[in-house]
């Protein structure tokens, strides 16, 4: 005999699926409207190759890759122009390496964390310059920073500060940091300007070679307290090398602090890693003491992201040993937005208990205005008493009231507040 489906079992199957797809493309839209999953890569603007910029940002790359996230790498001549790629809406840029002092109008930008100092170096040639004053140096034999870069946004600075004509100069504006210790090595410039970490790899062969002396610029404090952002911290004797010693002696120095800024939309996931990158490669004290340790979010000039001054102030989350990082990541976000939320409905829950007893007790105490007007009805108080008529519909009309009172949904400790005024309704019908 041959089987067939019932149309009703057709129907079921049929509204099953249908609420199976149902479910799914809601799930899909929360995944896509969430942004509950990571995207796989993302872009930093960083600086020129062998600048140190560009350095950390190969760091960057190799550490985020332990996670499947692609970090491109955009090569830029330094903070000027990565903050302008920051503030192009039709930039794919989302992150940047920016140097203190370096001022965006973008609302949209937030610091994930500051991460290291950046000092103003002067460096020269021993046989050329003899002072730490800028009025005393010839102008044509100079590296003043590549436009674009923080440090030409220094030295531009410096110029208005100190007048000193030589800094307005534009001849030694259109090296790279890289290029500039190069030309400065080979005797093509008796003087150059860098704001770079101690560490950056160009620096250490300035460092090593005795015709070239690291000079302190001169009221380096003066100079620190007119600067945008600007900090005076001392080198100290060694700090670089022991031995020989390097420098010779303590030298102030102007010093910055380099931040990595993102734009605000910047997922959540990415944030996490970032934050777990920055720890890794900026956790090291280094040669410049500055009272913080880096990463950090104290020495920020500008406003922080909640996400990673979060996992800075806290720490990460225990979670992250046996769950994927982007989930973490994702819960940690929800917290953040839901705690002033929670904060703000906070009286209201104090309230809901007082709002669950006046509830209760209306149910039983709605029926006092009536029983009342029947009181002064049976006594007189409302014209002539009642006929026996009207006394056989305020009989019913009681025994309406004791049946609703009895039907009222009430938990037993506002039941009694009923039976109190079912012996109220019992003391009317006896007065009827």
């Amino acid at each position: 005999m041959k089987k067939t489906f019932s149309p009703n079992i057709l129907h079921a199957v049929l509204l099953y699926i249908l609420v199976v797809l149902a479910i799914g493309a809601l799930l899909y839209l929360l995944v896509v409207s969430l942004r509950l999953v990571p995207p796989k890569s993302v872009t930093m603007a960083a600086g020129s190759p062998g600048s140190a910029y560009y350095e950390i940002a190969l760091v960057y790359k190799r550490i985020l890759a332990e996670d499947g996230i692609t970090l491109n790498i955009v090569e830029t001549a330094g903070s000027v122009e990565n903050r302008d790629l920051l503030d192009d809406p039709d930039s794919e840029v989302s992150i940047a390496l920016i140097q203190g002092g370096i001022r965006s109008g973008n609302p949209n930008l937030n610091a994930l964390a500051a991460v290291f100092p950046e000092p103003l170096l002067v460096f020269a040639r021993s046989n050329k310059v003899s002072t730490g004053n800028p009025h005393t140096w010839a102008g044509d034999r100079l590296g003043l920073g590549a436009e674009g870069s923080g440090t030409r946004a220094v030295v531009e600075q410096l110029a208005d500060l100190t007048t000193a004509p030589v800094l307005k100069s534009t001849t030694g504006t259109g090296l790279s940091s890289t290029q500039a210790a190069e030309a400065l090595l080979a005797s093509e410039l008796d003087l150059a300007f860098f704001v770079a970490p101690l560490d950056a790899p160009y620096l250490q062969a300035l460092f090593d070679n005795p015709e070239i002396k690291l000079i302190s610029l001169a009221n380096a404090q003066a100079l620190a307290s007119q600067l945008q952002e600007a900090r005076w911290v001392e080198l100290y004797s060694g700090a670089i090398r022991y031995e020989p010693a390097y420098p010779k002696e303590n030298i102030p120095l102007v010093t910055l602090v380099t931040k990595l800024v993102a734009k605000d939309n910047l997922h959540p996931a990415l944030v996490n890693r970032l934050v777990h990158a920055m720890v890794r490669v900026h956790g090291q004290r280094g040669p410049l003491v500055m009272g913080h340790s880096f990463p950090n979010t104290e020495l920020l000039d500008m406003e922080a992201d909640l996400y990673a001054a979060k996992l800075l102030r806290e720490g990460f989350s225990s979670l992250e040993s046996f769950l994927p990082f982007w989930i973490v990541a994702q819960i940690n976000r929800f917290a953040i937005l839901l705690l002033p939320v929670i904060f703000l409905l906070l009286p209201l829950f104090k309230l809901l208990p007082a709002l669950l007893a006046w509830r209760m007790q209306s149910k039983v105490y709605r029926y006092y205005e009536r029983l009342h007007e029947i009181d002064l009805m049976l006594s007189g108080k409302l014209g002539a008493m009642p006929d026996a008529e009207e006394r056989l519909r305020l009989k019913e009309e009681l025994d309406r009231i004791e049946a609703g009172l009895r039907e009222e949904s009430l938990p037993l400790k506002y039941r009694e507040r009923a039976y109190i005024v079912t012996e109220h309704v019992g003391f009317i019908r006896r007065k009827l």
